[in-house]
């Protein structure tokens, strides 16, 4: 079993030949891309404006940065009640909701897509592990105070590989972000 168990996590299956893999990982039509991933965060925002919801998304996906574009004045900045200290391009401010200029622009920015890019990478590994057969997995917690309470007490917890942890994070967490990685169970 053991033998088999480490055969399939380096892609080679019982009986195959070298440099033949016969491990799948989820294609890309099963598993939603992560840009998918993007526009669900993004449109979750309430810091974000809907006008501005593509423009996010094409600073996400790289295609144009919204720091990069003309910083507004020390005079627009007062005229619009904002902290002067505060560096926000015009775009950013056209994609904001007032209450995400007054948080900070990177601050949520950097949430959504962090929020967005973990919650990919934990369905995109849980995948992958219910793919080489392993049938439970258990959350990681970082153990610092930027963890909530839920997610420190879902810390070492065994989950069957059907729970959709992801579901359980909307439906719990209360972090900026999650930060929580999963772990795959291996019994012998």
């Amino acid at each position: 079993m053991f033998r088999k168990l480490i055969s399939r996590l380096l892609g080679r299956g019982a009986g195959s030949t070298k440099g033949e893999e016969t491990l799948k990982t989820p294609s890309d039509t099963s598993q939603a891309d992560i840009e998918t991933y993007y526009i669900e965060e993004i449109a979750a925002s309430p810091y974000i404006k809907k006008s501005g919801r593509n423009t996010v998304l094409n600073d996400f996906l790289q295609k144009t940065k919204l720091s990069a574009g003309e910083l507004l004045s020390l005079q627009e900045k007062k005229a619009l009640g904002l902290n002067t200290r505060f560096k926000i391009t015009r775009c950013q401010y056209d994609a904001l909701t007032v209450e995400g200029v007054n948080l900070s622009s990177k601050r949520v920015l950097e949430a959504v897509c962090l929020r967005a890019t973990f919650n990919y990478n934990r369905h995109r590994d849980i995948a992958r592990m219910k793919g080489i057969g392993i049938t439970q997995y258990s959350p990681m917690s970082c153990g610092d105070s930027r963890d909530c309470e839920w997610c420190a007490s879902m810390n070492g917890k065994v989950l069957a590989i059907d729970v959709d942890f992801v579901q359980l994070i909307k439906e719990n967490c209360t972090c900026d972000y999650c930060r929580c990685v999963v772990q795959a169970k291996l019994t012998f």
